[in-house]
């Protein structure tokens, strides 16, 4: 058994030393793990907590009872079209539904901050993977360790844990951002030959 032990810490060193993807997504976790050992349910605070919510609740209860999600009984004294409502344009990503098929199960209350960490995580490997790209283009210099380091300050930001404990649509937003720009970077640069 100690020889599959030291195997794994070995792995796991080797991991960590290259400071790469796999190096940030588990920072970032361990991040994530101490964040909800400090406040659990770090993410289900304010709008979260008074508007996502109860929403993705009732989406959820929908769902499982096989009537439409999109009219919520319990918005504006009931009878309101989600469909129709700007701020609840979150509602058409299908990780939002996965979310909101939880609310029979002991994750319901879980819900916001699954969500929530989710984006964490790909914001977190979605700059290192940017930055390995801007790298690999030479407009970027700094070490496999520095990238790390850089990768986790974006996703673990001042903005990031305030905002998105807040508005979870924020926390979307920076973790869509630095996929869509190593992805057009990626395009421009197959594009343009000897670039």
């Amino acid at each position: 058994m100690s020889g599959k032990l030291s195997a794994g810490c070995v792995w796991v060193g080797a991991l960590l030393q290259r400071g790469g993807q796999g190096a940030c997504l588990f920072w970032a976790m361990v991040f994530l793990f101490l964040l909800q050992l400090w406040r659990p349910f770090f993410f289900l605070t304010d709008d979260s907590l008074i508007l996502y919510f109860p929403v993705w609740v009732g989406v959820g209860r929908d769902l499982w009872a096989g009537q439409d999600p999109w009219v919520s009984m319990y918005l504006f004294g009931g009878n309101y079209r989600l469909n129709q409502d700007a701020m609840f344009n979150g509602l058409w990503h299908p990780v939002t539904w996965l979310i909101a098929l939880l609310e029979p199960t002991f994750l319901r209350n879980a819900m916001v901050d699954l969500m929530a960490m989710g984006n964490v995580l790909l914001a977190v490997t979605g700059f290192r993977w940017m930055s390995g790209k801007l790298m690999e283009a030479g407009l970027f210099r700094v070490s496999s360790r520095g990238a790390m380091f850089l990768s986790l300050s974006y996703g673990f930001s001042f903005y990031a844990l305030h905002l998105g404990s807040s508005g979870l649509w924020y926390l979307a937003n920076v973790a869509a951002l630095p996929w869509m720009v190593g992805a057009c970077w990626e395009k421009r640069a197959n594009a343009l030959p000897g670039f």
